[in-house]
């Protein structure tokens, strides 16, 4: 390990994780090779997107039983169980650091305020398909999810204390700054792509070269095959009104449990 590896991470947590993936993977090891994405979507993550479609379109058709019905539907143990474990950062076999001393740093500072236009993100979301660069995840754009939040009041967990919709939690889209913005990383749309909640979290602001992932701009973005964020929503008016009170569904209190065991970094050095 070289010498001067701790001063190139910002924590020691990644300097442990980086030792107990080197306990069974040698550097030789093809593990350690650069790679698109953290974990590739599942058919869960799939499935769940559809729910989320067919909630939008009822949405529009005025049919809100049907769409509170398909939310219900988008909240699965899975879809955490896939996206938790690389929000958590902790697992070597998912977040595989490692030393980054043949790139060599720009100055640490930050360009610009990291605020990005509106009309900004719109281009960024369109270009990418509404799909994460690196896992391919079909995202929701943010303002599409809280105009849902706006249209059906109470019928599902958010900014909620016991743990939020799984479904809104794992495919919330974001946008990410190839270039670390603590590290100079200007807020245009050359140094962003869209990506989500699971891999904007694993990374951090960490180099790509220091989680091993290759630079998703050398690759053409992933199609949008008809997913557009779910921002077809955008166009309802807010009011609408709602036949009966909504009660939000009980939070996967296990999934969610996991996870924040998980947060309390249970790997020992």
């Amino acid at each position: 390990m070289p010498s001067d590896y701790a001063s190139k991470l910002s924590s020691k947590k990644k300097l442990r994780i980086y030792r107990s993936a080197l306990a069974t993977h040698p550097l030789d090891d093809p593990f350690w090779l650069p790679r698109s994405c953290f974990r590739s979507a599942t058919s869960a993550v799939w499935e769940t997107a559809a729910s989320f479609e067919l909630a939008a379109k009822a949405l529009l058709e005025g049919r809100h039983s049907e769409a509170i019905r398909q939310l219900e539907k988008a909240e699965r143990a899975d879809v955490l169980a896939w996206g938790l474990p690389t929000m958590s950062v902790t697992n070597p076999e998912i977040i595989r650091w490692r030393p980054i001393d043949e790139i060599k740093l720009p100055e640490r500072g930050r360009v610009d305020s990291g605020y990005v236009r509106p009309t900004l993100l719109d281009a960024m979301y369109r270009r990418d398909g509404w799909r994460c660069r690196f896992c391919g995840c079909p995202v929701i754009v943010p303002k599409a999810r809280d105009k849902i939040v706006r249209l059906l009041p109470g019928a599902f967990r958010w900014t909620n204390s016991n743990g939020d919709h799984a479904g809104f939690t794992i495919l919330s889209g974001v946008a990410d700054h190839v270039q670390p913005h603590a590290w100079g990383g200007p807020s245009n749309l050359d140094n962003l792509v869209t990506c989500c909640a699971p891999c904007n979290y694993g990374r951090g602001s960490a180099f790509l070269e220091e989680v091993g992932l290759i630079d998703p701009r050398t690759r053409e973005p992933y199609p949008a095959n008809g997913w557009d964020g779910l921002t077809r929503v955008l166009a309802i008016p807010t009011t609408i009104k709602i036949s009966q009170p909504l009660q939000s569904p009980k939070p996967n209190m296990v999934a969610w449990a996991e996870f924040v065991n998980l947060l309390k970094d249970p790997i020992s050095g």
